[in-house]
């Protein structure tokens, strides 16, 4: 037995490009455990990390300008929030006020499209509404204090929105959602508005009552934690294995793209491959390697559906989607692959790149909520614009967002010209040398 395991390390060992597969091999688990744990140190925590704004779309109807009064509530809201979840303390931060916004559609577009996580919109009219409301509880307190017996009517005060979206980043929504629901927030914000209202109240020369805070808190003790109204951008789609199915895919079409690898070897085998010159030859494997991940993709797509998974757009674009996804890996996996002549090393090359990906594309958590470093490597992942784009799918489909969201995508086939101009020297040095492009078992002749 021992013999035999030998001779097995002696087979495994004999080039420096097996050494270096096996180096890979010992360290990819390690890579595995690093990445993700410095990618998602304490995730839920780093919520307070998302991209939180607040705008304010009240306009003076006298000056056409932002209502004063509702701009600096709006500012007031800005800061890190402590709120208490069960047991937990967590915080909600908003990051900025702004008044880009022209109206509520393009507040929710700027959430749609994930260019902020998540937002808190102060409608139009709101000063006046609130201030209507508090002449109103005014009155009502007024009566109820002469006459004790008299039930006062609860006065309904305007809603602030809080918007977040699904389709953007499931996990996210779900967890702001909660945040931004959490009863310590609202009563802060209600508490800041109060202050600022009653404040622009008494500017105006409107006379308040000095006990008009303790009297609103005590009126609306039971009803106030409904100030804030929570909404979320696309359908709810029900659980987590919907919402992460976008991450799930980009993974499942990489990983198969892996196993070609090690299926469709880079080594030339039979007498046709041996005369093909290099494009041919390439490309020929090109097409086997497309048609695997085109199957996959078809198989992946049923799969899903069998198991309950729900979309908003027409499954028939989903499927077609999803080979345009697999195309593109195939052709990126295959173009790195080939450009390390000795299969193991291309191998364990698209491998780390897989693992890189799943810390980094934003398919559990959104990149703004990690570490800075993760932030930065983002954008350079396949897997941050395929899982975008596989999101949109899930709700409120755009075909526009979907098709260009993914181009960047596409440069990374600029590896397809460097694994060509690799293989052809490498080839025309071997045809010099050997008078035939390959052997059977290119090792013989120390291709690298």
């Amino acid at each position: 037995m021992w013999k035999i395991i030998k001779e097995e390390l002696k087979e495994l060992t004999n080039t420096k490009w097996k050494i270096l597969g096996i180096v890979f091999l010992l360290i990819t688990p390690m890579l595995y455990a690093i990445l993700f744990l410095s990618a998602f140190s304490k995730p839920i925590h780093k919520f307070d990390n998302a991209d939180i704004r607040v705008t304010s779309l009240d306009i003076d109807k006298k000056t056409n300008k932002p209502n004063e009064i509702s701009s600096t509530i709006a500012k007031g809201m800005v800061g890190t929030h402590d709120i208490d979840v069960h047991i937990d303390k967590y915080k909600m931060t908003v990051k900025e006020s702004t008044e880009i916004y022209k109206n509520e559609t393009e507040a929710k577009a700027a959430v749609d499209n994930g260019k902020v996580d998540g937002i808190f919109i102060i409608p139009d009219n709101f000063f006046n509404d609130m201030t209507n409301a508090i002449k109103n509880i005014i009155k009502e307190i007024k009566h109820t204090k002469a006459d004790p017996k008299y039930k006062p009517k609860i006065t309904t005060l305007p809603r602030i929105t809080f918007y977040t979206s699904y389709k953007n980043n499931y996990v996210a929504a779900r967890f702001l959602s909660m945040r931004a629901d959490v009863t310590s927030l609202k009563l802060e914000f209600l508490d800041n508005i109060l202050d600022k209202t009653i404040d622009g109240l008494i500017k105006v020369g409107i006379p308040v009552p000095a006990t008009i805070r303790a009297d609103i808190n005590n009126l609306y003790q039971t009803s106030r934690n409904k100030f804030i109204k929570y909404k979320a951008i696309g359908k709810d789609i029900g659980d987590y294995g919907n919402g992460l199915a976008p991450y799930f895919f980009s993974i499942a079409l990489w990983a198969g793209c892996i196993m070609s690898v090690f299926m469709y070897k880079n080594r030339r085998i039979g007498p046709e491959a041996k005369k093909a010159v290099t494009f041919k030859n390439y490309f020929s494997k090109t097409i086997v390697w497309v048609s695997t991940a085109w199957i996959q993709a078809i198989l992946m797509i049923s799969g899903a559906f069998m198991v309950g998974l729900k979309i908003e757009a027409n499954p028939f674009h989903l499927f077609i989607f999803a080979m345009f996804v697999a195309t593109l890996f195939a052709l990126i996996v295959q173009a790195i692959s080939s450009i390390f002549r000795v299969g193991e090393v291309g191998s364990f090359m698209v491998l780390i790149l897989l693992i890189l990906q799943l810390a980094v594309s934003g398919g559990v958590f959104p990149a703004t909520m990690q570490e800075p470093f993760w932030q930065k490597i983002a954008p350079i992942a396949p897997f941050t614009y395929t899982i975008d784009s596989f999101r949109e799918f899930l709700a409120s489909p755009n075909s526009t967002v979907i098709w260009t969201g993914i181009w960047p995508v596409l440069l990374f086939l600029l590896f397809i010209p460097l694994s060509l101009t690799i293989n052809f020297i490498a080839d025309k040095k071997r045809f010099k040398k050997y008078g035939h492009y390959t052997s059977h078992d290119p090792e013989l002749h120390n291709e690298m």
